[in-house]
């Protein structure tokens, strides 16, 4: 046996390959195919070694491989298949082209591969190589599958608070939390509308254990800050604005007795809207309560929102979502 004969079945079980210590010769292979005779570095001399073409290509394609130049390892596992004379030899070369599908991430193909392999000429070590990638494979797609479980549900609303547009946002939430995921990026833009509807979708939501991110679009007037307030991570476009003013109540059948009743029940709502205000702004009771009982509108550009805390994060994360809800005043889904 030559020295670089020697070097090569080293070389071929360093990476895993189905040679044995009988090596590389006519019996293990089948017929030999045409010998080549080449000059190669040993020891860093340039060597005259005896080489039969099947040696030297598998040569090229290991080193190929150690040197992490899996594409054209890849091509060139196939000239060696090509070129393979007996089922030890193609064996061989089919063991080196999943160990190369391996490095490349090309999983299935390798499988492929190793089971071709071990039908021609089974042997421990291909059989180990078939489970390392099975096993590699398995870790890779639970990391995927981690990965896209991470990626937020976005919810893009564009349209009034009314009872249908906030019914479905909290539809939507409540479904996909049943279904597992606690991670949402709700994308607003609205005018305010029924502020009842937005306080009972606020109170519903923001008990979930859930990470909501809120961005404002473009505006978000009255009650529709109560829904951008639902965000631990509250962001917005740097042209975008907030408005904030006083409820608007409509009294029908009024009688004089109800009043007191009337009264009552706004104070309480009023009491509601200052917490969520001052849970996501620094800003004490009495001065959004100046606000919320005048007729002045109160218009913040987002330099002024980011000031008060209202917004938290200059820069909005962009992820992939995992999937993508449409609310507006003509479609909902």
């Amino acid at each position: 046996m030559t020295i670089w004969k020697a070097m090569l079945i080293i070389l071929v079980i360093y990476i895993g390959g189905c040679v044995n210590s009988s090596s590389i010769t006519q019996k293990t292979y089948g017929a030999a195919p045409k010998e080549i005779t080449g000059s190669l570095p040993i020891n860093g001399q340039a060597t005259e070694v005896d080489l039969n073409e099947f040696d030297s290509l598998t040569l090229k394609v290991i080193q190929l491989y150690i040197n992490g130049d899996y594409y054209d390892a890849s091509l060139k596992v196939e000239e060696l298949i090509g070129i393979s004379v007996g089922v030890y030899q193609e064996s061989l070369s089919l063991n080196l082209k999943g160990n190369i599908l391996v490095a490349l991430k090309r999983y299935r193909d390798a499988f492929v591969a190793y089971e071709k392999a071990l039908e021609l000429y089974p042997t421990d070590q291909i059989r180990n190589n078939f489970a390392k990638a099975k096993s590699d494979y398995g870790s890779l797609s639970y990391l995927i599958n981690e990965e896209k479980n991470h990626r937020p549900t976005v919810i893009n609303f564009i349209g009034k608070t009314n009872q249908l547009n906030t019914g479905y946002l909290v539809k939507v939430i409540l479904s996909e939390f049943a279904a597992g995921q606690n991670k949402f990026h709700i994308n607003l833009s609205s005018t305010g509308g029924n502020a009842d509807a937005a306080l009972a979708a606020y109170n519903t939501i923001s008990q979930l254990p859930v990470n909501i991110t809120t961005h404002n679009s473009n505006d978000i007037q009255s009650a529709g800050i109560y829904l951008f307030c639902l965000g631990s991570k509250r962001t917005a476009h740097e042209n975008s604005y907030f408005m904030i003013h006083a409820p608007k109540w409509s009294v029908k059948n009024y009688e004089p007795d109800n009043y007191e009743a009337f009264s009552k029940r706004i104070d309480i709502n009023q009491k509601g809207m200052i917490s969520i205000y001052k849970s996501c702004m620094d800003i004490n009771a009495n001065e959004i309560s100046s606000y919320l009982s005048g007729g002045a509108d109160w218009n913040l550009s987002f330099s002024d929102a980011y000031e008060k805390g209202l917004v938290t994060q200059r820069n909005t994360d962009v992820e992939v979502p995992k999937k993508v809800y449409l609310i507006t005043d003509l479609f909902r889904g």
